[in-house]
C-alpha cells in the first residue's frame, strides 16, 4: 500500500514538472493565425489575439507549434509570440478596461491621443496606412504569390 501511494505521488510530481516545463508563449501582435502547417499560406485553425497564450510543443525554423488553452493545435510564426514577462511591482488599475486597438497601440508606445497629436503636428496623410491595415489576403492567394514569385519552398530562400 505504501509503495502504491509513493508511486502515485511520484507520478503526480513528474506530471506537474512536465506541465511546468512546457514553455508558455504570449501573442504580442494584435491578431495572428494559428495554422495547420508552418507556412504563411497554410489554412488557419484559429485566430489568436494580443495577450493569448500557447504552450510550445515544437519548433521548425521561425515557426512554433503550439497548443491553445482551448485545446487547438497549430503553427504560429515566432515573430508574433514571445515568452511573457512579469512585473513584481503592485499596480492599481482604474477605468473600464481597454480595447484590443488600444493594447496594440500601447505595445508600440502609442495610445489614441498620442497618435492623434502626432498626426496633427506632422501634416502627414495616414489614409493609405489605415487602408493597408485593413487589407486581408486569403491563404490561397498568398500561396499563389509564393509560387509565381518562386519564393520560399517554391524556388529558394526561406
Amino acid at each position: 500500500m505504501k509503495k502504491r501511494f509513493f508511486f502515485s505521488i511520484l507520478l503526480a510530481v513528474l506530471i506537474a514538472a512536465g506541465v511546468m516545463a512546457a514553455e508558455t508563449l504570449k501573442v504580442t501582435v494584435k491578431t495572428t493565425k494559428l495554422r495547420k502547417s508552418p507556412k504563411f499560406y497554410a489554412p488557419s485553425v484559429a485566430t489568436l489575439n494580443y495577450g493569448d497564450t500557447i504552450q510550445k510543443l515544437d519548433q521548425q525554423g521561425d515557426w512554433i507549434q503550439g497548443l491553445t488553452t482551448a485545446g487547438l493545435q497549430g503553427w504560429v510564426h515566432g515573430s508574433a509570440v514571445e515568452e511573457p514577462s512579469f512585473s513584481l511591482t503592485a499596480r492599481r488599475t482604474q477605468g473600464t478596461g481597454t480595447t484590443a486597438d488600444e493594447v496594440a497601440l500601447a505595445g508600440k508606445g502609442f495610445n489614441e491621443q498620442v497618435e492623434e497629436s502626432y498626426q496633427k503636428t506632422s501634416n502627414l496623410d495616414y489614409t493609405w496606412v489605415d487602408r493597408m491595415g485593413r487589407i486581408s489576403i486569403s491563404e490561397k492567394d498568398m500561396e499563389q504569390f509564393f509560387k509565381e514569385g518562386k519564393l520560399g519552398e517554391y524556388g529558394g530562400g526561406r
